[in-house]
């Protein structure tokens, strides 16, 4: 149906004679969005084990919500990728997480990650609060540049928070509570 600001030239004429009213032409976007969550599970990451379940609720909420809306999705930990094509599954295996001892740097994971990805649309990194921006930034150079990136730092008793840095958007969030207004802001 017409909205006022939809473009004329995309009515589409023979609809509107047929059910009395503007119609307009609806167009899909041709590249299939496709959602890589990384979600860093080394134990250095994280201040607190609370902190470290935040994180997990976080990813985890993304990747569900990505799912539910039927989009591909693909979750990468340090530890491998998650095998994860149903909700139930994904909740199974984010349930089964645990911190791991020192692996690959965030940069190092966030350059595989997009390498086994490469379809990729939109990168969200997850990790805890002891990485500084400057980790951050340097986790986001190895990813390509058509990928939308976003990291997401969970900091126990934090407010949320958002840094952009050119073009890359930094989240910080106490709770999972935070996360939906974080995003809204965003996205």
């Amino acid at each position: 149906e017409y909205i006022p600001g939809d473009d004329h030239r995309d009515v589409h004429w023979r609809s509107t004679a047929h059910l009395g009213t503007l119609m307009v032409r609806q167009f899909e976007d041709t590249r299939r969005a496709h959602l890589l969550v990384i979600f860093d599970t080394r134990a250095s990451s994280w201040a607190s084990e609370n902190e470290f379940e935040t994180g997990v609720s976080v990813a985890a909420s993304l990747a569900l919500a990505t799912i539910r809306d039927s989009k591909e999705t693909s979750v990468i930990t340090t530890d491998g990728l998650l095998h994860t094509p149903t909700a139930t599954q994904l909740l199974d295996r984010f349930t089964e997480l645990t911190t791991a001892t020192e692996q690959l740097p965030l940069h190092a994971l966030a350059a595989s990650a997009t390498e086994q990805i490469p379809g990729a649309s939109v990168v969200i990194l997850v990790t805890g609060s002891t990485l500084t921006i400057k980790d951050l930034q340097l986790a986001w150079l190895p990813i390509p540049v058509d990928m939308m990136t976003i990291a997401i730092r969970c900091a126990e008793n934090a407010r949320p928070a958002r840094k952009k840095i050119r073009g890359f958007n930094i989240l910080t969030v106490g709770e999972l509570a935070d996360l939906s207004l974080a995003m809204r802001r965003i996205l």
